[in-house]
């Protein structure tokens, strides 16, 4: 048997995500971004824009402890944009609260998960 420490965090994370979206997105309004035109293009900038920093992350910065700090940062600004275009675009589903909280639970999870097994 191996070590699943990555593997919980991870079904952890799309745990709270899923949950989030669940208790916090009620009633008939569960549109999402990808449902309307202009917040879909917005959104596929911001995530290939994600994507790219994170691989310009992984190539300059490397294993150094501040490859967590920004990647970490990095996760956050994402999760920031995400929820300011569901706020902008898709103000009564609340969509935009689920999204804030279930960031900043993954962000929290991840630091401490950083912090009790460290980058060696």
């Amino acid at each position: 048997m191996g070590d699943y420490s990555n593997l919980i965090v991870i079904v952890l994370i799309v745990a709270l995500r899923f949950l989030m979206d669940r208790l916090i997105v009620r009633g008939e309004d569960r549109r999402r971004l990808t449902d309307l035109d202009k917040p879909r293009i917005y959104s596929l900038i911001i995530n290939a824009v994600t994507i790219a920093s994170i691989i310009a992350l992984i190539i300059f910065v490397g294993d150094t402890p501040l490859f967590v700090g920004l990647a970490l940062g990095l996760f956050a600004l994402f999760g920031l944009s995400q929820s300011w275009l569901e706020k902008k675009y898709l103000p009564n589903t609340k969509r935009h609260i689920a999204t804030l909280l279930s960031i900043g639970c993954a962000i929290i999870v991840l630091g401490s998960y950083m912090l009790f097994y460290p980058m060696t």
